[in-house]
């Protein structure tokens, strides 16, 4: 950790490696932290292209998965370290349950380097509320080892949810160091730029299901009403849904039979996606029943930044409804409702008093906490105060 000097005083300069790609902590987040005199250097430790190539070999599943492990464990513990450390110090590293990161934060803390420990989803809980292994199996006991010393080693533990960080704490405590943060994404400040005040008058609803869809979304229940809604659409026609799905549940989330309302996209750029984003005015957002405490969905947090009304499909007492709920952000179904999302969707094919306000009230939450400046005050304890 280096100590520099600027005109606004001293400035705490930190050399960070991130095992997810693309780093976790983008350009503006970066810009307003070193206003708050934080100056981070964010290297990622994979190779992006041999990493994609790798995975491409592979059908997926719980041999993805291992892939992912092998390759950042080998590579944040030795071309990372050895490329990097001889030129410049190394401060710190973030990892994640993803990436079994018990080795790597291992040989941080004998090397004296620090790790922030950033908890999307709870592994291996999530996992096994995704019913893709057992709770009692050899690798759930393996995975649920790591992530037991993981936060027990971890300089800062961060959460994206409150009841992911409560659910962590009865199950793997002593948790050294935790705090609850707001998905820095990129993705936030990419979708505000694009955001027109103008588009809450305008004549056409378009609805967005946008990210990654694996065993812990409610894909059945979207495909179920996008079926309902085929079958029996709205009396003005329905709105345009979009669907830009990845993952291991991706190609569940439409009907075979592609009605003319759905329109299905690969993976998009950053761009072309923010660009989507800013076309449409609604967003659907779910969680599978039982992921309510492993899982956060961090796409709601685009969908907010884009002046999206949500459309929240989960459990009541999960924090995503919570949120949508107490902000009236949009609106919440159980899981399996199939039958109210389709009523729902056929409601909003035209715009409405209502639709407006929830908008609105999007918008407002953005302005009030996902700014740079907003996210740069909550994730600057993240890197510093250890």
């Amino acid at each position: 950790m280096k100590k520099a000097t600027s005109d606004s005083g001293a400035t705490t300069s930190l050399t960070v490696i991130s095992s997810v790609m693309p780093p976790f902590i983008g350009a503006s987040l970066i810009a307003a932290l070193k206003q708050q005199g934080i100056s981070l250097s964010v290297l990622c430790a994979h190779s992006i292209s041999e990493y994609s190539a790798l995975r491409r070999r592979f059908a997926g599943g719980l041999l993805r998965h291992f892939i992912d492990i092998k390759f950042s464990v080998s590579v944040l513990c030795n071309r990372a370290f050895r490329r990097i450390a001889c030129n410049e110090a190394i401060d710190v590293v973030t990892t994640n349950p993803w990436y079994l990161p018990f080795p790597v934060i291992l040989i941080n803390k004998l090397r004296g380097i620090k790790t922030c420990f950033f908890v999307l989803d709870l592994y291996p809980d999530a996992l096994i509320a995704g019913e893709v292994m057992i709770e009692r199996g050899v690798i759930a006991r393996i995975l649920r080892a790591s992530t037991t010393f993981s936060m027990r080693l971890a300089n800062r533990t961060v959460f994206l949810g409150e009841s992911l960080k409560a659910h962590a704490e009865q199950r793997y405590a002593p948790i050294a160091s935790a705090v609850v943060c707001l998905g820095p994404s990129e993705e936030l400040q990419l979708v505000a730029a694009n955001h027109s005040a103008t588009r809450s008058q305008s004549e056409l609803v378009a609805i967005v299901y946008s990210g990654n869809i694996g065993p812990l979304h409610d894909s059945d229940t979207v495909r179920r009403s996008l079926e309902l809604l085929a079958l029996k659409p709205a009396a003005t026609g329905n709105p345009t849904v979009h669907i830009v799905a990845r993952g291991a549940h991706a190609e569940k989330i439409a009907p075979s039979d592609y009605a003319d309302f759905i329109l299905k996209h690969e993976p998009l750029e950053s761009k072309t996606w923010s660009e989507l984003m800013s076309q449409c005015r609604v967003s659907i957002v779910t969680l599978k029943s039982g992921a309510e405490t492993v899982s956060f969905p961090s796409k709601v947090w685009s969908a907010i930044a884009a002046g999206h009304a949500i459309i929240v499909v989960a459990q009541p007492d999960s924090d995503l409804v919570r949120l949508v709920t107490e902000y009236n952000l949009g609106w919440s179904l159980r899981n399996g409702d199939s039958e109210g999302l389709a009523e729902l969707v056929r409601s909003l094919s035209l715009p409405s008093d209502e639709l407006n306000v929830k908008q609105e009230n999007a918008v407002k939450y953005a302005a009030s906490f996902l700014t740079a400046d907003q996210l740069a005050n909550e994730w600057r304890s993240a890197f510093t105060d250890f």
